[in-house]
């Protein structure tokens, strides 16, 4: 896919959700995207989003995971047992800033890479 040439890409918001606009490219039914095609293309696109230039949340979903799991540990007496539910919660606590300000260059990065997120076009080039 490309952006729409008619409107500007976006993304736009509107009732608190975000929106862009693309052309729409008919997919070609002969042609089933794979996980190697996913893992080809992540170089590529890793390295066209190293020029985002916005501000991005850090680590946002990994973060949230690591409390909501945390919490779903709590009265699961038969997984783990309160020594350990402290341990681990500890170590959370002690890597907190890592997940809040991780050192070093950073960049956006997809974080969702699977043969659901692509349409294939027969098309080798985004050009209309």
């Amino acid at each position: 896919m490309q952006s729409s040439g008619e409107l500007p890409p976006g993304p736009h918001e509107r009732d608190g959700l975000a929106i862009s606009f693309w052309t729409h490219v008919r997919p070609d039914p002969d042609r089933e995207v794979t996980f190697a095609d996913c893992a080809s293309m992540l170089v590529d696109l890793h390295a066209a989003m190293r020029t985002y230039p916005g501000d991005l949340p850090v680590l946002a979903p990994a973060a949230n995971d690591i409390a909501r799991g945390l919490d779903a540990l709590d009265g699961a007496d038969d997984l783990i047992d309160a020594d350990e539910a402290a341990s681990l919660r500890g170590a959370v606590d002690e890597m907190w800033p890592l997940f809040e300000r991780p050192p070093g260059d950073l960049q956006p990065l997809h974080g969702d890479v699977h043969p659901g997120n692509m349409v294939t076009s027969g098309r080798t080039t985004l050009e209309p």
